[in-house]
């Protein structure tokens, strides 16, 4: 039977590097963590997801646990850890079911948070009710200056599909053009996208209907 050949694939920060010696039944490969470490390990505990490091991760999470007293208490977490553990995750688990719209379009965590959730908590500050954590621009990284508590309504104005058009050299949203100088948005719209109107000669139009 052919022996099976994991070399250099890749199960959470562990990367295969070859078939190590055999502990009864159980297959062992060498495995090269992301923090450095090289560790033996049985391939059922990586393939089946058991094992997802050397243990640094574990050991990183309990010290993350230990320095954000008071957004972690027995299984409830605050707002903002929550904000972080799901941002994080849209990041990085391709099992993640928004993977594909962050991590698999190149949307990254910077390093100073990836594995920081109390650097995180100190650069975001305190999440006000109703709000939750935004990208200011929808293309950037999770990462401070690009990261904000926003609402609902203020979220909906940094979404990707927003139809961003230049205003006195400025980028605004076709939406708050539209309500700045008093026009229908839709017209608007439909006269830039299917007419191929310049803002300006659809601005002038909608204004002397």
């Amino acid at each position: 039977m052919r022996k099976l050949d994991l070399t250099g694939e890749k199960y959470g920060r562990l990367t295969a590097l070859s078939r190590a010696e055999s502990r009864g039944r159980r297959t062992v490969w060498n495995f090269l963590c992301d923090c450095g470490a090289i560790k033996a390990i049985g391939i059922e505990a990586v393939r089946a997801g058991l094992t997802r490091s050397c243990g640094c991760f574990r050991d990183e999470s309990l010290a993350t646990r230990s320095i954000t007293h008071g957004h972690s208490v027995g299984r409830r977490m605050s707002r903002e850890l929550k904000a972080y553990g799901h941002a994080r995750s849209r990041c990085t688990n391709p099992n993640d079911e928004k993977y594909p719209q962050y991590g698999g379009r190149g949307i990254s965590m910077c390093s100073a948070w990836l594995n920081n959730a109390a650097q995180f908590i100190s650069d975001m500050g305190p999440c006000p009710p109703k709000h939750s954590i935004d990208r200011v621009n929808p293309n950037g990284n999770y990462e401070p200056g690009n990261c904000r508590w926003a609402t609902s309504h203020q979220q909906a104005r940094t979404r990707t599909d927003n139809v961003i058009v230049d205003f006195q050299g400025t980028p605004v949203v076709l939406k708050d053009y539209a309500a700045l100088v008093g026009v229908n948005y839709k017209s608007l719209h439909s006269k830039l996208r299917y007419q191929g109107k310049t803002l300006a000669q659809a601005t002038s139009e909608l204004l002397k209907v």
